[in-house]
């Protein structure tokens, strides 16, 4: 029972949608990397940033569809965003 439950809430969900804005974010770092020597990424870079970009988006996702309090759901996104800045930063330069 709780399978079907998890099952209707990812038919509804964007995942279509995450994955393009997902290759658009990343088409910027490759699109870099052609007309600079400062951007150095490998193709296990753009896996883990792809990754780390889709789970981001389908939390934010979640987030926006099934809370229904708005505070919460700003909340929530914020949290996902900030999240995502500290893992990205530190896989970047290792700051933490």
């Amino acid at each position: 029972m709780a399978e079907n439950c998890l099952i209707n809430k990812l038919k509804t969900m964007h995942l279509g949608r995450i994955l393009v804005i997902d290759v658009a974010m990343l088409s910027i770092s490759f699109i870099a990397m052609q007309f600079t020597e400062e951007v150095h990424w490998t193709m296990l870079d753009f896996v883990v940033m792809g990754i780390l970009l889709f789970i981001t988006g389908v939390f934010i996702d979640y987030f926006l569809m099934y809370i229904s309090n708005p505070k919460k759901k700003f909340l929530y996104v914020i949290a996902a965003l900030i999240v995502f800045g500290l893992i990205w930063v530190e896989l970047a330069v290792g700051i933490i």
